[in-house]
């Protein structure tokens, strides 16, 4: 996409993180496909167990949050609910309604439209997230996974110093005109390349906008604990960040709300989400739903059998003190 479809504040925006990351040379951005089940691997890689694992007990939260839902909610949320009334804030119940309309919309708009913007991941204690494409991970990995998945990564060599993209093939994205390229829909009007500074402190973090939140908690969680167990003191200092947000597809969503009177629990142990069925399991005292899809995932390379061994428990990522 030629940078001249980018609007005023966006170009401006690209600009100063450009101008920030060539001057310091502290950051970098790069660009890479993965097949879905590798990227799945990535984030649940250093999974408790087979079934307890960093995304399915995200969207099994999701999920036992709302059976709790009741059926005024529900209605209200169909028959009258507007983007407005679908943030945390407003209500966690009509929220979390939204979270699990996104994912099941999502799901069909892959089917027909493909993945339309990348997913940013970001380095957390134990592995990596993403954000934004929080909630679509569940639809193009877990649920309907997709062959190949577009991913870009913010690096801060101070924040991830042996990234797992150097073992994997990639391309730096040297120019704007590159970054922007990789964003089919960075012309909508509702599109927005969002930049501004994050704090670290030993505290926590601070940054400039609540759309950096996600980034800012797993790198400063991250960097606190790297302190700790290196018995040394935290220095505090300071990034710029770059991000993109639309509401391209809540838009779109506003027409479609009927697609949650297709989320259901069917009895106490089985979930429906359209057309996926999940199933109720209870891992050492966690709730978890599985989709009927996941069984079929091969089991080979996930061996978390010796993280019941007290003496092999002891990894970076988790205190295993119920074990």
């Amino acid at each position: 996409m030629n940078l001249s479809n980018v609007s005023d504040r966006n170009l401006y925006n690209l600009e100063r993180f450009w101008d920030w990351m060539n001057t310091t040379n502290r950051a970098e951005i790069v660009y890479f496909e993965i097949g879905s089940k590798q990227l799945l691997g990535l984030f649940d890689k250093d999974c408790i167990d087979y079934y307890n694992t960093s995304v399915m007990g995200g969207l099994s939260e999701i999920i036992e949050h709302y059976r709790s839902v009741g059926e005024e909610t529900r209605r209200f949320f169909i028959d009258h609910s507007t983007q407005n009334d679908w943030y945390q804030y407003v209500s966690e119940d009509n929220y979390v309604c939204y979270q699990l309309f996104k994912v099941a919309w999502l799901m069909q708009d892959i089917r027909r439209n493909g993945q339309q913007s990348p997913a940013q991941l970001h380095k957390t204690i134990e592995s990596y997230h993403c954000h934004p494409g929080s909630d679509k991970k569940y639809a193009m990995l877990l649920l309907d996974p997709i062959e190949t998945v577009r991913v870009f990564y913010v690096w801060y060599p101070e924040i991830d110093p042996d990234p797992w993209h150097k073992h994997y093939p990639h391309r730096r994205l040297e120019t704007m005109e590159e970054f922007v390229d990789i964003f089919p829909m960075a012309g909508d009007p509702s599109f927005v390349f969002e930049y501004g500074g994050v704090d670290f402190t030993t505290e926590g973090f601070r940054c400039d906008t609540d759309h950096f939140d996600a980034f800012a908690r797993f790198s400063s969680d991250l960097l606190l604990k790297q302190a700790r167990r290196e018995r040394r003191s935290f220095v505090p200092f300071s990034v710029k960040h770059i991000s993109y947000r639309d509401s391209i597809h809540r838009l779109k969503m506003e027409h479609e709300k009927h697609l949650l009177e297709e989320i259901y629990f069917e009895s106490d142990d089985v979930f429906w989400m359209i057309d996926k069925r999940f199933t109720r399991k209870v891992i050492q005292n966690k709730v978890l739903w599985i989709p009927d899809s996941y069984n079929n995932f091969p089991k080979s390379l996930i061996d978390t059998d010796w993280k019941y061994d007290t003496n092999f428990s002891m990894t970076f990522a988790l205190e295993y003190k119920d074990i």
